[in-house]
């Protein structure tokens, strides 16, 4: 095989099924036909290369943590044409990626459509590939998060879609999803029979890697759907057509008539940044920051989170304070004790935002200390101003 063959498979078992097959089927397609139609033998290679390593494995990854929206491949498809648009304008100019420098990317971003934000992802990725300086520096994307629902507006439309009897299971079920566990629609879309999961004490929800215990009475609703499916694929939400899901589009408009929008999964979101655990915190910031390009690593309680940071040495840490194990200030205290840490940029999370917490934070080490609730858009500014330092 050649340094220009086109390679895009991918040796990992996703197990995946149904529309996702079809999905990354799609996109694997694509791919296939974009890398055929590119001419320069460098520029080819650098894209099979992003494609396999930069792109499917991140949708595969995706899959297997079932979070693959609808729209993934899509967004998949406009950073890998910005790319070969960015690669094509400084080959044009006789410049290979070692030559790129913080002029070339200024000028990139300076000029063109708006589209080329979206350049950022192959950036980042060429970064962490060595393939350009580790010192340079790209716009992010900082999309608006709308506004929160008052937390007492949110109340009761919870309270409503418990008690309103008159609301089909349906309705209820997909709006307390919403406006309890702040989930998007794309996801509550995409439910099935399989992630009820009925063995044991307790019936439990399947909305990642690891299942939640749905308050009551959501648990009865959400068993009560489950009686009704026949078969582990079933969908939750089905479609008119027969076995397709509920379109996001469909469910949202569904929901909005309910009063559930996105004001109310703003408002959730809010309230469970505030009062969430480690792990599912994790989870929440690491796909805010890999949406802005970043590569993430996240462990769920103290003591992992340290042996991580002395083996991957990351470039940024950012740290809760209420930790499940350790708290994050000792945490802050054993990185700071090595020497591979000890100058490592460390961004403290925390719902306390009394003084002293503030000050205790940064006598062990802390760079700089967010309160939660915080906005996704804030939290990727002040990342990206600490490595930017």
């Amino acid at each position: 095989m050649t340094d220009t063959d086109t390679d895009l498979g991918d040796d990992t078992d996703t197990g995946v099924d149904g529309v996702e097959q079809r999905q990354l089927a799609l996109f694997d397609t694509w791919s296939a036909e974009l890398v055929d139609r590119l001419d320069d033998p460098t520029v080819k290679r650098t894209i099979v290369t992003y494609l396999r390593w930069g792109q499917q494995r991140r949708l595969a990854r995706a899959v297997v943590t079932d979070t693959l929206a609808p729209w993934s491949t899509l967004a998949a498809r406009q950073q890998t044409l910005r790319a070969v648009e960015f690669l094509t304008w400084i080959t044009d100019q006789q410049l290979g990626l070692d030559a790129v420098d913080q002029h070339v990317i200024d000028a990139w971003f300076a000029h063109g459509t708006t589209t080329r934000i979206h350049t950022r992802h192959f950036l980042v990725w060429a970064q962490q590939q060595r393939l350009i300086g580790r010192h340079l520096r790209f716009p992010i994307i900082t999309p608006s998060t709308g506004n929160p629902m008052p937390a007492s507006a949110r109340d009761a439309l919870a309270a409503r879609l418990v008690d309103d009897a008159t609301l089909t299971s349906d309705v209820r079920v997909a709006g307390l999803l919403v406006a309890l566990y702040a989930q998007p629609v794309s996801r509550i879309s995409r439910l099935q029979r399989r992630h009820i999961i009925t063995t044991g004490p307790a019936l439990r929800l399947a909305l990642g890697p690891d299942p939640i215990e749905p308050v009551e009475p959501l648990a009865a609703l959400l068993a009560d759907l489950a009686a009704m499916l026949a078969g582990p694929d079933d969908w939750l939400f089905p479609s008119p057509r027969t076995g397709q899901p509920i379109s996001p589009k469909t469910l949202g408009e569904r929901l909005l008539r309910h009063g559930v929008g996105r004001a109310a999964r703003i408002a959730a979101l809010h309230h469970l940044i505030e009062h969430v655990p480690a792990p599912v915190l994790a989870d929440l910031i690491g796909y805010n920051l890999q949406r802005a390009g970043y590569q993430v690593i996240k462990a769920h309680d103290g003591l992992a989170g340290t042996e991580l940071a002395l083996r991957e040495r990351p470039d940024l840490i950012l740290l809760d304070l209420m930790l499940p194990d350790l708290s994050g200030t000792e945490v802050c205290r054993r990185l700071r004790r090595q020497e591979s840490t000890r100058h490592v940029p460390v961004l403290m999370l925390t719902a306390k935002g009394e003084e002293v917490d503030r000050v205790v934070g940064f006598e062990v080490g802390a760079d700089d200390y967010v309160v939660k609730p915080f906005s996704p858009r804030e939290l990727v500014l002040r990342v990206d101003a600490i490595l930017r330092r």
